[in-house]
């Protein structure tokens, strides 16, 4: 732990040493980050994440995450993550073969993509329920799937009728999923008393933003087929039913509102409007409902 200790000290080359600690930690499988992360998969219902005290590591910086906020630990890893997956591809690279359980293997734990993805998933969920002010930089989850989907490039032998035809394809849901938990969160949260302006900088509010940017990377791409795009609008559907019913449109609208965007404040994408109309008519009917923050919005635009 001395070297853990030492990311918080203020030296003269510090945060050269911060940088080679993290990055070191995410690039080899063989590492306490790694160890630790497996070995601590106890989520509530409501998104939070609880650290077991013998995950040295992990507790150091997220049991108290203000220590995350000051060395920054999101860039390194981030970092790390994003380069590594530029450096995937082609149809012969493991990541675009076919899943072959993937997604429930041992393999999964030696995968910097996934052990990065889940490690903010983390941070981020101690944040929400630490009520920190700051969104921990979040938003790199949204470029680790833009990253993914231009590498994405199939191998031949994928089947498309398969939940998750290749391991990027799982590893796009993790990343998805993990913002969908972090917006879910808001429903397990009071805002009695709290002011709009700074509900607006709490993470889960920056992650309803990411959530819906993330949703318009996947509606708009041509790398899935519609019915993996249905799959993903799906899971949007069902979390804002959720924030609708427990009188959280708010943040409905902002999911809905960056799907429809290509950034923030910029004007409506009609380019988007019209897929979206197609994709959701394929949704399960159970998800469907005109009083719906959903299909209220897509009204007003279509």
């Amino acid at each position: 732990m001395v070297a853990t200790k030492a990311t918080l000290l203020r030296l003269n080359d510090s945060e050269e040493y911060i940088s080679s600690f993290f990055t070191s930690l995410i690039a080899h499988p063989g590492s306490v980050l790694y160890r630790e992360l497996r070995d601590n998969q106890n989520c509530s219902y409501t998104g939070e994440y609880y650290l077991d005290e013998s995950n040295e590591l992990l507790n150091f910086y997220l049991s108290d995450i203000s220590n995350a906020q000051y060395v920054r630990i999101w860039k390194p890893i981030a970092d790390y993550v994003i380069d590594y997956i530029k450096q995937q591809g082609e149809p012969d690279n493991f990541y675009n073969k076919p899943n072959e359980g993937f997604s429930e293997s041992d393999a999964r734990w030696d995968s910097p993509i996934y052990v990065g993805s889940l490690f903010f998933e983390v941070m981020v969920s101690r944040a929400i329920f630490q009520r920190i002010d700051h969104h921990m930089w979040l938003m790199y989850v949204d470029d680790f799937l833009e990253a993914t989907l231009e590498r994405i490039e199939r191998s031949p032998d994928v089947d498309f009728e398969r939940e998750f035809p290749t391991r990027f394809d799982y590893l796009v849901y993790q990343m998805f999923s993990c913002c969908e938990k972090w917006v879910g969160s808001a429903a397990h949260l009071d805002y009695n008393g709290v002011e709009q302006a700074n509900i607006q900088h709490f993470p889960e509010y920056q992650a309803a933003k990411t959530f819906g940017g993330m949703l318009r990377r996947i509606i708009k791409s041509s790398k899935f087929r519609d019915h993996q795009k249905i799959y993903f609008l799906e899971i949007a559907l069902r979390l804002m039913r959720a924030l609708d019913q427990r009188k959280l449109q708010s943040y409905s609208c902002l999911v809905f509102n960056n799907c429809i965007r290509r950034h923030e404040f910029t004007s409506v994408d009609m380019e988007i409007i019209p897929e979206l109309i197609r994709i959701h008519q394929q949704v399960d009917h159970v998800l469907m409902s005109k009083d719906s923050t959903f299909e209220s919005e897509l009204a007003k635009h279509s």
